[in-house]
């Protein structure tokens, strides 16, 4: 009998820790291992209370842990950290980057089964997004994205007045900080993916590349995997390039929320989707965690 293909799961974490309990329980499969990373704003952490959730895989708290700001490129930093530490720690034939707020919603047989019968294909979903906004968020220095997320809203509005001030004179005068042509060219989606050994080796290889680009760029999170898959031959193994959630196989849902988040009520739509991951849950109704957890612990028991 073949050795089952093992798949890394590598989770960006920073607080729902009943929801991170759940979703590393789904984990656990000896076809799996799980790698955390706890956003450095989080304190005294308790490393130890995790790994007694698991039995079957091996659970990594990858280190260091970085200071994640939304829009920002500390995001493609702790991505970064995730994907090499689980490249270094085994051969895998799929990464799943998810989120702590993130489930699956297949059993790990269906998922191992789904990702065997699709093997070679890289699921990434491409966005039909304008590619000159892109472009802005890229090819300009921009210099407030550290405080996207601050309370005060006046003191936002003042920083993005002189961010988008500053980008306009960079257009004024014509500086890019990186040439879009033939030779490179951009590409966008959700940050959220599944993606071979080989193109994980082919991203590690652009990291220090990526970080220079993406310096002072905004959501770059969204970007520098798929700009790296577009100007490769990896493009060509895409699972779906019309449908940017089925080709990333997460449900998501931007038109009831920024994203909306799953209640009780969405369980039947949840559970008969053809889906592989769902996004996002919250320690608001936890029910509903509960009935997804329940209902793929009971398969795993047949």
């Amino acid at each position: 009998m073949d050795t089952p293909l093992k798949h890394a799961y590598l989770i960006l974490a920073h607080n729902n820790y009943y929801i991170l309990e759940r979703l590393i329980k789904l984990l656990d499969d000896e076809r799996n291992d799980i790698f955390i990373h706890i956003d450095k704003k989080i304190k005294n952490f308790d490393e130890s209370a995790f790994q007694r959730f698991v039995s079957k895989s091996s659970l990594v708290f990858v280190k260091p842990r970085i200071d994640v700001k939304w829009g920002h490129v500390t995001f493609v930093e702790a991505e970064f950290i995730l994907f090499r530490s689980a490249y270094e720690f085994g051969n895998y034939t799929y990464y799943h980057l998810i989120s702590g707020v993130d489930l699956p919603i297949k059993s790990q047989d269906y998922i191992h089964s789904f990702f065997s019968e699709n093997h070679g294909k890289e699921f990434l979903g491409i966005s039909t997004d304008s590619m000159r906004d892109v472009a802005y968020k890229v090819t300009k220095i921009h210099v407030s994205t550290s405080f996207y997320k601050l309370q005060r809203l006046w003191l936002r509005k003042i920083l993005f007045f002189i961010d988008r001030s500053f980008a306009f004179i960079q257009h004024l005068v014509g500086y890019n900080v990186v040439k879009l042509d033939k030779a490179f060219s951009l590409s966008k989606g959700p940050n959220w993916v599944s993606i071979t050994h080989d193109f994980v080796e082919l991203l590690l290889s652009k990291e220090s590349e990526c970080l220079r680009i993406y310096k002072h760029s905004v959501c770059p999170d969204e970007i520098f995997i798929h700009t790296v898959l577009h100007n490769s031959a990896f493009k060509n193994k895409l699972y779906n390039i019309t449908d940017e959630y089925l080709g990333c196989m997460r449900l998501i849902d931007w038109k009831r929320g920024n994203p909306y988040i799953f209640q009780q009520s969405d369980f039947n739509e949840i559970m008969s989707s053809d889906r592989i991951f769902a996004r996002k849950f919250d320690e608001k109704d936890l029910k509903i965690v509960d009935m997804i957890f329940e209902k793929l612990s009971a398969k795993i028991k047949q």
